[in-house]
């Protein structure tokens, strides 16, 4: 039996530690997004920073938390994302409001979903969980959009939004 070496303090965490482990649930890198995003679209925008490679026959669970501000009173927040085949599910949660939002994507779609309402805060927090099972390899993306009416930079997505991606064997 081979002898397990304890890492060093402070060394890194070796993606290929877990990956072997077949019919076992795998931490992949966490997704952070590293300086505000904003946009006054009301079409998507890739969130590149919360981005993550996928294999035919996984599934993933993400969990990200974070904060969003909007420009002004008539502007509000659209998510979704762009991914290869598979069925997706995505629930969204904001600190303060209700109703806020359950949608369900069932194709490869880079349609924003959820609310276009607007938002009589400037800055809320967020929680977002998503659950996919990937049919075809590729890449996740999480996107964003101004909801409401035009602005200045209608939504942004603040820095330090971000998360955890599980993966599960076929």
């Amino acid at each position: 039996m081979a002898d397990i070496a304890e890492p060093v303090a402070g060394s890194p965490i070796l993606d290929s530690w877990g990956v072997a482990v077949t019919q076992k649930l795998n931490r992949m890198p966490i997704i952070q997004v590293t300086a505000d995003e904003s946009t006054d679209s009301a079409t998507a925008v890739d969130l590149d920073e919360l981005a993550f490679d996928v294999t035919s026959g996984r599934f993933y669970m993400v969990r990200l938390f974070g904060a969003y501000a909007v420009s002004a009173t008539n502007q509000g927040l659209q998510l979704g994302c762009d991914r290869p085949t598979g069925s997706c599910f995505l629930f969204m949660t904001i600190a303060g409001k209700t109703g806020y939002n359950d949608f369900t994507y069932d194709s490869t779609s880079s349609a924003l979903q959820g609310t276009t309402a607007t938002d009589s805060t400037n800055n809320r927090a967020l929680w977002i969980d998503i659950w996919y099972a990937c049919t075809a390899n590729g890449t996740f993306t999480v996107q964003f959009a101004r909801g409401g009416t035009s602005g200045s930079t209608g939504v942004t997505i603040l820095a330090g939004t971000g998360g955890i991606v599980l993966e599960s064997g076929a």
